[in-house]
């Protein structure tokens, strides 16, 4: 660019104006996702120990079924 030094330095600043706020819009992008993915893992962890609780409850279930089965069989047998 060629011209007087004032018009240099109003170029030049309008750039740097430019290239930080490109910076800046770079930064929030990055901590938008970066929060978009804790948010994401913690759903994930959740589930998945919502998941192991209804395991547990659907196992101590099916043995209390069977035992109280077994123990009906038992009576029936006497």
């Amino acid at each position: 660019f060629y011209g007087p030094p004032a018009d240099k330095e109003v170029y030049r600043r309008h750039f740097r104006e430019v290239l930080k706020q490109q910076m800046s819009d770079h930064a929030e992008k990055n901590r938008a996702e970066y929060q978009t993915k804790i948010q994401e893992s913690v759903d994930a962890v959740e589930n998945d120990r919502q998941s192991k609780m209804k395991d547990i409850q659907d196992i101590v279930s099916k043995f209390s079924y069977l035992k109280t089965f077994r123990d009906h069989n038992k009576t029936y047998m006497e």
